[in-house]
């Protein structure tokens, strides 16, 4: 989930939509300035933050946490209408390596 350019109030909004995305307990993790301390570290990755091009730095950062840890990329183009669980059984669905 994005979290960069945004406040407290609007992620905490987020978070609660994402949760009802799945049945089990998920973490639900936003990438912001602190889960992401190493992207602004990197010169072009903080010109984006700078520029407040939040959507493209949100999109690498969740790349490259999803290729480390797995996981879904929940952006603010997504509109939350129904669960994802079932995703979760199809090969298809990037970093998912088996039903569980």
């Amino acid at each position: 989930m994005n979290g960069f350019g945004k406040g407290e109030n609007e992620i905490r909004q987020k978070e609660t939509e994402c949760q009802t995305l799945f049945l089990d307990k998920t973490e639900i993790v936003v990438l912001n300035e602190s889960t992401c301390e190493w992207a602004m570290r990197d010169a072009d990755l903080c010109q984006w933050y700078h520029e407040k091009q939040y959507a493209r730095l949100a999109k690498y950062c969740a790349l490259q946490y999803m290729s480390r840890q797995g996981g879904v990329y929940i952006g603010d183009f997504v509109e939350v209408t129904g669960c994802f669980d079932y995703l979760r059984k199809y090969q298809g669905v990037w970093a998912m390596l088996d039903e569980e």
